[in-house]
């Protein structure tokens, strides 16, 4: 019974306790242990405690652990892993997967663009909890609710409808129940319909406690959009129901993974939204919007203040007539914009399957910047190879045009297993295309040496320049767009690259010269570096 915490009755984040009463129960982001002593005080069984930061289970097993007391209860077990991941490969089974308040929107507020893609607020993540639920299991999901602008709490019941649905739910309504108290909501989501017990239980519940149903099977929600998400029969009226000139309320998936970044490009610069009256997690939004506009300008002025201006007062003396520079420019420029699009994509798309932003960053940068290194080097035996300057670009656009499809196909196959088979996984997929990319800077610059040396400086800046901006870039893509439209947007990078490819290797005509100064399409000698 609840004993001495007879208060957790009135915690609105209890209410899936609340609703299977004692039984099996998951946890995911235990935190300090709030949810785990809320199993236990409603008498359940087993429960199993998932967090990915091990500095909580440091807590509450070594530095707190008497005064916690939950560690040494024989009911409950800690287990320090992602959430999604170790369930997917599991074949534990429960009455109850809770998930209060897991997540914060703190690197949307702050701008940190990159670190804001969730794994657990994906139609893919529902589908491996709701396939974790035994017959009459519930996943309960408690997130920030804003009566005024209830966006958040409609794209919450987008994913859910969205995930029923592909799970062949006839009515996903019969499956949800939603209640709200003050700024807070909690969204049960049942594997299967919520029977007429079910109903009765929770409108006790709600009368007993203070909280308002906003969605029950014979309930109707007070929102129209909100009846017409939980209304939903098939996806075409789910996509219909979830259109909002200003905000993204469609089910996130694993190629859209930003959960939190609900704000649409239509509403930065205004358009009749308020941001007044906006709050909670499109307030953070706004403020992200803001941080990475700035950042995005200050990358700009400082791109032309140390790249651009610096080039620009080093005179035109780059050796190449004016079609040819802008043929060497537009080469270097497109492969420092495509390599980004590629980097950020792969980043992104893998965090999902890594669990956390940071594992990405490590392994995909590693992997990449090794695999770079390894084409830099193989490209001395293709530089003499003509051919190789067109093929090497249009392999590499293949690869990426297909690339979406060939995660689609692998990474949920990786869902399951350790993190080191994710690592192997991730190394297959990337390695192959980092030799590509790491062949294309160093065969340009071969183009270049033996036509118009001074002209190198020049397109390394280029380079450097496009890349810069192209991160920024990458992340506007991904973020308002799907992370697939970087893949495809940087494999027309690469493709376009035939052009310029054309342009330089046909013979250069040179500019005129000084008298004794040889012709600019003859190779200069080049001194030995001291």
């Amino acid at each position: 019974g609840l004993g001495d915490f007879g208060w957790l009755g009135y915690d609105l984040t209890n209410l899936g306790f609340q609703l299977r009463g004692p039984g099996d129960v998951a946890v995911i982001g235990v935190g300090g242990g709030r949810d785990l002593l809320s199993a236990l005080a409603f008498g359940s069984r087993r429960v199993t405690g998932i967090e990915v930061n091990g500095l909580f289970l440091r807590l509450l097993t070594r530095d707190l652990r008497a005064f916690a007391g939950l560690a040494d209860r024989p009911e409950v077990r800690l287990v320090h892993a992602e959430g999604r991941s170790y369930l997917a490969g599991r074949e534990d089974r429960y009455d109850l997967i809770q998930m209060a308040l897991v997540d914060t929107w703190a690197s949307t507020s702050a701008g940190a663009m990159t670190l804001t893609e969730n794994g657990l607020y994906t139609v893919e993540a529902w589908k491996v909890f709701l396939g974790r639920l035994k017959p009459g299991g519930i996943l309960a999901v408690s997130r920030w609710y804003s009566p005024q602008d209830p966006g958040e709490t409609a794209r919450l019941l987008s994913l859910a409808t969205a995930t029923l649905l592909s799970q062949g739910a006839a009515a996903p309504r019969q499956h949800l129940a939603l209640a709200a108290a003050g700024r807070l909501s909690t969204l049960l989501v049942g594997r299967d319909p919520l029977t007429g017990a079910d109903v009765a239980r929770l409108r006790a519940v709600g009368r007993r406690s203070g909280f308002d149903f906003l969605v029950l099977p014979d309930v109707d929600p007070p929102y129209s959009q909100l009846a017409a998400i939980v209304g939903a029969r098939n996806a075409g009226e789910l996509a219909a129901a979830t259109r909002h000139p200003f905000l993204t309320l469609s089910p996130p998936t694993d190629d859209e993974p930003f959960f939190f970044n609900m704000l649409r490009p239509t509403a930065w610069w205004g358009g009749g939204f308020s941001p007044a009256r906006a709050g909670g997690v499109i307030e953070g939004n706004l403020r992200a919007t803001e941080s990475l506009l700035a950042i995005l300008a200050a990358v700009a002025l400082l791109v032309v203040a140390t790249l651009v201006v610096p080039l620009v007062a080093r005179g035109r003396d780059h050796g190449l007539a004016p079609a040819g520079f802008v043929a060497a420019a537009a080469y270097f420029s497109l492969i420092g914009l495509g390599f980004m699009l590629v980097e950020i994509g792969l980043m992104q798309r893998f965090s999902v399957l890594l669990g956390h932003p940071i594992y990405s960053l490590a392994v995909t940068l590693m992997l990449l910047i090794v695999s770079t290194g390894l084409g830099s080097l193989a490209s001395d035996a293709l530089a003499a190879r003509s051919r190789a300057l067109l093929a090497v670009p249009l392999v590499l656009a293949l690869a990426l045009a297909a690339l979406p499809w060939v995660l689609g196909a692998t990474v949920p196959l990786a869902a399951a297993r350790g993190l080191a088979a994710k690592i192997v996984l991730i190394a297959l997929l990337t390695v192959p295309l980092g030799l590509l990319l790491g062949l294309c800077f160093p065969l340009g610059m071969g183009l270049l040496r033996s036509r118009a040396p001074a002209a190198m400086s020049w397109m390394w800046g280029l380079n450097g320049a496009f890349g810069v901006l192209g991160s920024a870039l990458a992340v506007l893509v991904s973020m308002s767009l799907g992370i697939s439209r970087c893949f495809w947007l940087a494999a027309a990078c690469y493709l376009a690259l035939a052009l310029p490819i054309l342009a330089l290797r046909s013979p250069l005509r040179a500019r005129s010269t000084m008298p004794g100064e040889p012709a600019l399409h003859e190779p200069r000698p080049m001194r030995a570096a001291p």
